[in-house]
C-alpha cells in the first residue's frame, strides 16, 4: 500500500510538459561541426633505448651430486653428508645495455602494416663463483678423514 500512495504523490507532483518548451537547437547541436579529421599512421619512425641487467645465481649445490654419486656407498658420505657442503659461492654480474629501431608504416582504410629493424647491444653478462676449497677432519664409522673438497 506504501508504494502506491508513494506513486501517486510522484504522479500529482509532475508538472505537464508543452511542446512549446522543446528546443530543437539543443537536440540538433549548437556548436557546427567540420568534417572528421583522423590521424595517418603511415610513414618512417626511429627510436633508441637503453637498458641495464642484473642478474645473480647461487652455486652452493651445484656439486652436491657428484661429490654424493661419488661417495654415495662410503660411510663418510653416510654420517657426515659431505655433499651437502658448499664448496661453490654465489655470484653476479651487471651489464648496460643500448640499441635502435626505424620503421616503416603503411595505412590501408583501418589496416596498418609495418615493417621494423631492431639492433640491441649488451655487454658481457657473466657469471662466475668463487670456490672455497673446503677441508675438514671428520670421524666416520670408527675412522678419522682428512676431507679436501676443491
Amino acid at each position: 500500500m506504501r508504494w502506491a500512495i508513494s506513486v501517486l504523490a510522484f504522479l500529482a507532483a509532475a508538472t505537464p510538459a508543452f511542446a512549446a518548451d522543446l528546443d530543437l537547437d539543443m537536440l540538433r547541436g549548437s556548436q557546427p561541426v567540420g568534417p572528421a579529421t583522423f590521424t595517418r599512421w603511415s610513414g618512417f619512425y626511429f627510436g633508441g633505448q637503453i637498458g641495464f641487467s642484473d642478474a645473480n645465481a647461487d652455486f652452493s649445490g651445484a656439486t652436491a651430486p657428484l661429490v654424493h654419486y661419488s661417495l654415495r656407498e662410503s660411510t663418510l658420505e653416510n654420517d657426515d653428508s659431505v655433499s651437502t657442503w658448499p664448496v661453490l659461492g654465489s655470484g653476479g654480474s651487471d651489464a648496460i645495455g643500448y640499441g635502435g629501431f626505424v620503421g616503416y608504416n603503411t595505412q590501408w582504410q583501418d589496416v596498418v602494416l609495418g615493417l621494423e629493424g631492431n639492433y640491441t647491444h649488451t655487454a658481457s653478462v657473466a657469471i662466475s663463483a668463487a670456490s672455497t676449497p673446503i677441508s675438514r677432519m671428520v670421524t666416520a664409522g670408527g675412522n678419522t678423514y682428512s676431507v679436501n673438497l676443491v
